[in-house]
């Protein structure tokens, strides 16, 4: 809605919200202390009662998120001083935000269940109690105690009219006994065993989808890869999981062939269509990695063969410009690399240059980007080239070949997640793999095919 707002409209609304959001968060706090003071009754109960520990556990989730929305503001405020700020982390505090402020909503669910800690005063844990129970044992319990044993079969047995559990109005359940806490230990141990099931065979987010899992069962090396990723640290973060690059062709085929099978809902077929069109540019460049690994040619290119491959690529003159990298390849660059993007605006930084030149024009034959160089320098004046590269490409070969280069490369930003550069980084490098060393040495090529060494 406030996409539609021009810009002092905007900021004075996005102003308003942020003070109402304030005023409403500290409303919310101030209530509930004041209702925890009639719920809770003591200190004691946050942790010796099951409504405690609950409202204990929304109190830390709450601090958390004020916590990233402090963050959040200290980076606007310096993104406000500061334009080149990246504003990724708020995305991924924003992120997070959502993530806690659901399980807080959970949390509140879970305390309209719970009788009020101040109710039930006589069956508080002590200090000691929570620190007894809390302590590692080995072996854990993994066998059910005698269910005659238990505090309420014995108040049944005695009293056959006695409810099955505690209700309102109802005299009070009878105190737990040692056969109680063993039939908690024993479910809890079981529930615990069930969740690190589930943790071993649990697939990463892009993944973890249950229509995809006889898909991926099917890849055996797969499986081993996501059971084994890799571990790393990026510079001034935590330690992250990843998987080598060369499993990106597997985790496509996941998609695709689930997509075939007719398996996936609406939203996930839209990611399908991006993987197969990812897995068609990876097949394509790799048949021509794979011919260039196993002739040599691009190494062993003999001199007049590279002048016919630039004559065919490079015009001997400028042609007349005319506009050829569409909006939308810069467009997705700043997408992917977190930035603003004005639409409006033509003008291209110096990074943006040098990511055209990685991307587009180094991927040309070998020698091609050197000749348009060459015949393309900067000015020593303006420090710009006075022309575009793709001026002098001729319009039979070198044209069609950058116009398939910016498609493709532009396919690959399109399927890569938003502020996520380094997996389009790897995606790229499967794409567009760098020259390899020649399979076979250049004496044991002459060798095989010399006089009376010919292969056959």
């Amino acid at each position: 809605m406030l996409a539609r707002v021009a810009g002092p409209a905007r900021r004075r609304a996005a102003a308003r919200f942020s003070m109402m959001s304030v005023v409403s968060v500290a409303t919310l706090i101030g209530s509930g202390f004041y209702l925890a003071r009639d719920y809770v009754g003591e200190p004691a109960a946050l942790y010796g009662a099951s409504y405690g520990v609950m409202l204990s556990a929304k109190i830390v989730l709450l601090a958390a998120l004020l916590l990233l929305g402090g963050l959040n503001f200290l980076t606007v405020r310096r993104w406000r001083g500061e334009r080149s700020t990246p504003i990724l982390p708020m995305r991924r505090f924003a992120e997070v935000e959502i993530g806690i402020g659901l399980t807080v909503i959970f949390c509140a669910a879970s305390l309209a269940s719970l009788p009020p800690a101040g109710d039930l005063s006589s069956d508080w844990a002590s200090a000691a109690e929570v620190v007894e129970r809390l302590a590692p044992r080995w072996p854990p319990r993994l066998e059910s105690p005698d269910l005659s044993s238990l505090s309420i079969t014995m108040a049944q047995e005695k009293r056959p009219s006695a409810p099955l559990a505690y209700a309102i109005g109802e005299p009070p359940a009878p105190p737990r006994n040692a056969a109680d806490i063993a039939w908690s230990e024993y479910n809890h141990h079981w529930a615990g065993l069930f969740v690190l099931a589930m943790g071993g065979l649990s697939f990463p987010l892009f993944l973890a989808f249950k229509n995809l899992r006889h898909f991926i069962l099917e890849d055996e090396k797969l499986v081993e890869t996501l059971r084994n990723p890799i571990r790393y640290r990026e510079i001034g973060r935590s330690v992250a999981e990843g998987i080598v690059s060369s499993s990106l062709r597997r985790i496509l085929n996941v998609w695709v062939r689930a997509h075939q099978a007719g398996v996936l809902g609406p939203s996930q077929e839209k990611i399908a269509e991006k993987a197969q069109i990812l897995l068609d540019a990876l097949a394509d460049t790799a048949i021509d990695a794979l011919i260039d690994e196993a002739t040599g040619y691009q190494k062993r290119r003999a001199h007049d063969a590279l002048q016919k491959l630039l004559a065919a690529y490079v015009l001997p003159e400028f042609r007349p410009y005319q506009t050829k990298f569409p909006i939308s390849f810069y467009e997705q660059i700043h997408r992917v690399m977190g930035w603003a993007f004005d639409a409006e605006s033509s003008a291209r930084t110096a990074y943006i240059g040098k990511l055209t030149n990685r991307l587009i024009y180094d991927q040309l034959p070998p020698g091609v980007h050197e000749d348009l160089r060459r015949k393309n320098p900067v000015d020593p004046l303006t420090k710009r080239r006075r022309r575009k590269h793709f001026q002098l490409l001729t319009e039979d070969i070198g044209e069609p070949h950058l116009d398939r280069q910016i498609t493709a490369v532009t396919a690959l930003l399109r399927a890569t997640p938003s502020g996520q550069w380094k997996f389009f980084e790897m995606v790229f490098a499967q794409a567009f793999p760098p020259a390899q060393p020649d399979l076979f040495l250049a004496e044991e090529i002459e060798r095989l095919t010399g006089p009376g060494g010919a292969v056959h």
